[in-house]
């Protein structure tokens, strides 16, 4: 078997946290490449061009460095695949992908995030800025005006937030007593380890 790269990892518990880490990464990432080629599959022998279109539409929320990179692999893949199908084309092939900002990759300078946005156009990408997702069902993607993407795959690379404190503090009664205690907060250690830390804590 051939390899083009190599992960070379010392050894003690953090070598091992962080293998563990990798592992899982590359099964999440296994599990949506198969996720991703399951509604070609669908597509294929469906007579129903409406539905056809909503299984080759593909939508992903949040023009970040993981939104943007994931729509653009997400993308080359479905289409490096259209060959081995008969019934449709990279023409039929719709990715999208939605972010609530007026521009992609806000971390960067605006000319990178030009060179970006032209880019992913260029490669057919279609780019909805200020725009949020407001819903997402099985029939696709709602959007805050009423109107629905309709897609059979939807990725998620933005994290979520409860609308109001207090449904913070009714989902998880653990949550419920950091509510109404002192707060603590989480400090990240080397290996993605968690401490525990009071607000007193000047550190």
């Amino acid at each position: 078997m051939a390899h083009t790269k190599i992960a070379i990892i010392g050894g003690g518990f953090a070598a091992v946290a962080c293998a563990r880490a990798l592992r899982k990464r590359l099964r999440r990432a296994v599990v949506l490449r198969s996720h991703i080629i399951d509604p070609l599959e669908k597509a294929e022998p469906c007579a129903d061009p409406e539905r056809r279109k909503f299984y080759l539409s593909f939508v992903v929320i949040g023009g970040g460095f993981s939104g943007v990179e994931l729509a653009g692999e997400v993308n080359d893949l479905i289409r490096a695949s259209t060959r081995f199908y008969r019934n449709f084309t990279e023409d039929d092939i719709s990715v999208i992908l939605v972010h609530s900002k007026d521009q992609v990759l806000p971390e960067v300078s605006p000319t990178l995030r030009d060179f970006t946005l032209k880019k992913m156009q260029r490669a057919g990408i279609k780019i909805l800025l200020k725009t949020s997702a407001a819903a997402a069902t099985p029939d696709g993607v709602g959007l805050p005006d009423g109107s629905l993407l309709r897609t059979a795959t939807v990725v998620c690379t933005i994290g979520t937030t409860p609308q109001h404190r207090s449904a913070l503090a009714r989902s998880h009664p653990l949550l419920r007593i950091l509510s109404r205690r002192h707060r603590p907060r989480l400090r990240r250690q080397p290996a993605n380890w968690l401490d525990w830390v009071d607000r007193a804590d000047p550190r």
